[in-house]
């Protein structure tokens, strides 16, 4: 246990890396890894609740830190984000296709 918490930082950095990458080539389902250390503190409960919250904070933000980045650095990056919020995600919210099993 000693040796995973030496470790603890650098994990997080790939982490974050990977879920940067992510984002960039399958979109917002990337982010899905979010939701581990919540499922770990509701199964294993040995954080508190406070630090479980901070551990998912950080993760949070430290994953959209360099996707704000790109997206100031580059304006192309900006405009690819931008088209790909109104394709994909907007207009799958304007345009629900419901289907009946009857």
């Amino acid at each position: 246990m000693r040796n995973q918490d030496s470790k603890k930082y650098i994990f997080i950095v790939l982490s974050v890396f990977m879920l940067s990458l992510g984002f960039l080539t399958k979109g917002f389902v990337a982010f899905f890894p979010w939701t581990f250390p919540f499922l770990l503190w509701i199964i294993l409960k040995k954080k508190s609740f406070g630090k479980m919250a901070i551990d998912s904070a950080g993760l949070l933000f430290f994953t959209i830190t360099p996707l704000i980045l790109i997206s100031l650095i580059s304006a192309s990056a900006w405009i690819a984000l931008h088209k790909y919020v109104d394709n994909q995600v907007i207009d799958s919210i304007r345009h629900v296709i419901n289907v009946n099993f009857i």
